[in-house]
């Protein structure tokens, strides 16, 4: 039962993540990553390459929980947890950290 709740929960978070950044590359307006913050087009260089940059930040992010997911579907629970609790955790920073280079490399200041 465990792994059945650890499948659904990574998926669900794999897929939103992925959703998120599937979006982002679509998108022509240039995509926000803080909550209540907008981005204008007229403040980022170039619109495409940084909504291709976000977008790669999100997809890659989502690969932590489609991987704890399949851990679990083989068995790897403990693994799964693992890797899902401490990668989601420090991933967060690592997003944190990728978004405020994007930022600097195509907003106008």
């Amino acid at each position: 039962m465990e792994n059945i709740v650890l499948i659904l929960v990574c998926l669900i978070c794999g897929c939103t993540f992925l959703g998120i950044g599937l979006y982002a590359k679509k998108s022509n307006r240039p995509v926000s990553f803080w909550s209540g913050t907008v981005v204008k087009s007229e403040d980022i260089t170039d619109v495409k390459a940084y909504n291709k940059e976000c977008a790669n930040m999100w997809i890659y992010y989502s690969l932590i929980y489609f991987l704890g997911s399949l851990l679990s579907i083989y068995g790897k629970s403990n693994i799964a947890g693992w890797l899902v609790g401490i990668g989601g955790s420090f991933g967060i920073g690592i997003l944190i950290k990728c978004y405020i280079n994007i930022e600097k490399k195509y907003k106008i200041r």
